[in-house]
């Protein structure tokens, strides 16, 4: 969308969508609409009542006959709302395409299970207290037998990612636990082991390796990686100057010193805004 633009038409009434309360008068308001809430539309919005408005009240009976005729004939989701979405010309070719591949991975799948993909984009957008936030409404709200068992693997795996981004290691590793429980990959047993590890839970360690067969050559490789991972993140430059930089040498004055100290928890707090978004 490059930015405001004048509404081809508006209607006289509005369509009035009861599971937002919101008013839409125009094709482009309902372009926006359906390009914005993608995840919680699904088919049965495309009724007899919406086809009959976009003829009469937003006059495009070609648009209207061409919904009905994809309508009768069985046509998927993603059709209808290209349809739409298309024939307001708001968004770029971009934008559409952006819209095509979220529309390609969702199918037919249940509101729940399209938000765990939402969560699941934001996730590959590093917007981690937002995909967080997707999960834990759909947990609290126990609507999981909705959710297939592979849904499910996805949704705890990627909650445990983010409690282990957060150095959470511990919760890290019941999210594993939890995904597992759904579907079992050499991934995320590896992934339990490392958190548990991590959270110097030793017997839990022991446990897990029994539990999922893993091998003691393969316990002690993740182990060997662990130590690596830590010993190349102290041998770095950047490790080095950052510490350099908590340390008062004494060769500027406290003031200057502090300021500096001011500027980096500056840039963390931005880090962590970025991520809350």
């Amino acid at each position: 969308m490059s930015g405001l633009m004048l509404c081809s038409r508006q209607a006289d009434r509005p369509y009035y969508i009861n599971e937002f309360g919101i008013n839409i008068y125009s094709i482009e308001e309902m372009a926006y609409y359906l390009y914005n809430n993608v995840y919680f539309v699904d088919k049965d919005f495309f009724s007899e009542e919406l086809t009959e408005y976009i003829r009469c009240d937003f006059n495009m009976p070609d648009v209207a006959g061409q919904l009905e005729k994809n309508i009768k004939f069985g046509s998927s989701y993603a059709e209808l709302v290209m349809l739409i979405v298309k024939a307001s010309d708001y968004y770029s070719d971009e934008e559409i395409k952006e819209l095509e591949y979220i529309l390609e991975k969702i199918g037919n799948k249940s509101v729940d299970e399209r938000m765990i993909i939402r969560a699941d984009i934001f996730m590959k957008k590093n917007r981690y207290s937002s995909a967080f936030k997707i999960y834990k409404d759909i947990l609290d709200k126990k609507r999981r037998a909705k959710i297939s068992d592979e849904s499910m693997a996805l949704l705890w795996f990627n909650m445990g990612i983010i409690y282990a981004k957060r150095f959470a290691y511990g919760r890290a590793a019941e999210c594993f636990l939890e995904s597992c429980s759904y579907k079992q990959d050499d991934i995320t047993v590896e992934k339990l082991l490392t958190s548990y590890m991590l959270a110097e839970e030793k017997e839990k360690v022991a446990d897990v390796a029994a539990r999922y067969k893993v091998t003691d050559e393969n316990v002690e490789r993740i182990r060997l990686r662990i130590s690596e991972c830590k010993s190349n993140i102290r041998s770095s430059a950047e490790y080095k100057n950052f510490c350099n930089e908590l340390v008062y040498d004494g060769k500027i004055n406290l003031e200057d010193f502090y300021g500096k100290l001011e500027n980096i928890i500056d840039e963390w707090k931005e880090e962590y805004r970025e991520e809350m978004t």
